[in-house]
């Protein structure tokens, strides 16, 4: 597990400032076919969910492979942290954040540079590494987009979210992707490295 750490010198935008919410999680990765009520029923293996939500595109109305579930107790939030499987698709829960963009009065805080996690099992082939992908859906997304590619990445995700997850997992097909307009500092050489 090695951070790659996304912030000044050639860094797209920062982080917003987040607020973490009680007994709220964020379920990244989801299947693109699950609804509010599936998710429900997923998470409830944790404990009473009152709420479930399933984010889709304002446009097409597809789901974006990802939603929010609200557990009745911080303590059924706390045990659903981490990776879970729904549908066979290995799914990330992570405490939901308020977005700063919603707080009133004043200025927000400071932004502190965001961490890009990757895993290895060869961590001598991150001396090789000369760029990095994020998923249409990844979290720090919209955070990585620079003001002058946002629209043409937003063009990019909205066109993802309407392939199916076998479409999306073909091995015989032409790889597609977009350079966010990001840079990530290399954990070993300190050189940019392109966040895609």
């Amino acid at each position: 597990e090695v951070d790659f750490e996304v912030g000044e010198g050639g860094a797209g935008p920062a982080p917003e400032p987040v607020e973490v919410e009680s007994g709220k999680c964020y379920v990244g990765g989801i299947p693109f076919a699950l609804d509010a009520d599936g998710l429900k029923e997923a998470m409830s293996q944790y404990g009473p969910v009152t709420s479930a939500s399933v984010v889709t595109d304002k446009e097409t109305g597809r789901a974006r492979g990802f939603g929010f579930v609200q557990f009745a107790s911080p303590a059924d939030a706390e045990r659903a942290m981490g990776t879970t499987i729904i549908g066979e698709r290995e799914c990330k829960v992570s405490p939901a954040k308020k977005s700063a963009r919603y707080r009133t009065g004043g200025p927000p805080p400071a932004k502190p540079p965001a961490k890009l996690t990757v895993f290895t099992t060869r961590p001598d082939t991150l001396f090789g590494a000369t760029y990095m992908v994020v998923s249409p859906e990844h979290p720090l997304l919209d955070r990585l987009v620079s003001a002058d590619r946002k629209q043409e990445v937003d063009a990019y995700v909205t066109s993802a979210s309407t392939k199916s997850d076998l479409e999306r997992t073909e091995l015989q097909k032409d790889k597609t992707g977009l350079f966010t307009g990001s840079y990530a500092k290399h954990p070993l050489t300190g050189a940019p490295v392109p966040i895609w």
